[in-house]
C-alpha cells in the first residue's frame, strides 16, 4: 500500500508539473496569438496605406503617358537636331560646289573669250592676207 501511494504521489506531482508546464505553455501560445495579431493588424495598415485608390491610379497613368510623351519629343528633338546639322552641312557643300562651279565657268567664259579674240584677229590676219594676194 506504502508503495501504491508513492506511485500515487509520484504520479499527481508528475501530473501537476504537466499542468503547470501547460499553463505556461498556453501562456506562451496567447503571447505568440497577440504578437501575431498585432502583425496582422499593421499588415493591414500598411496594405490600406499603400493600396492604390482608383484616382491615384488614374493619376499615376497619366504621369506615365506624360513621361513617355516627353521622352518622345525627347528623342524626335534629337533626331532634329541631327537633320538640322546635316541639312546646314549639305547647306555648306553646295555652297562650296556652286561657287566652285561659278569659278569654273567664270574661267571658261575668260578662255572663250581669249579664243575667240585670238580666232577673230587671225580671221582678220588672213583677210588681210587674201586681199594682198588679189589686189
Amino acid at each position: 500500500y506504502v508503495q501504491m501511494q508513492g506511485i500515487a504521489q509520484a504520479t499527481q506531482q508528475s501530473v501537476q508539473g504537466l499542468i503547470v508546464e501547460k499553463g505556461q505553455l498556453l501562456q506562451r501560445l496567447q503571447r505568440f496569438k497577440l504578437v501575431l495579431e498585432e502583425k496582422e493588424n499593421e499588415m493591414q495598415q500598411l496594405k490600406r496605406k499603400y493600396q492604390k485608390a482608383p484616382e491615384t491610379q488614374h493619376l499615376e497613368s497619366q504621369l506615365r503617358e506624360e513621361v513617355e510623351m516627353k521622352m518622345r519629343l525627347h528623342k524626335e528633338l534629337q533626331e532634329n537636331e541631327k537633320f538640322r546639322d546635316k541639312y546646314n552641312e549639305l547647306r555648306r557643300e553646295f555652297a562650296l560646289v556652286k561657287n566652285d562651279y561659278e569659278h569654273k565657268i567664270g574661267n571658261q567664259e575668260k578662255i572663250a573669250e581669249v579664243n575667240t579674240i585670238e580666232a577673230e584677229d587671225r580671221i582678220r590676219g588672213l583677210e588681210h592676207v587674201i586681199a594682198d594676194l588679189e589686189g
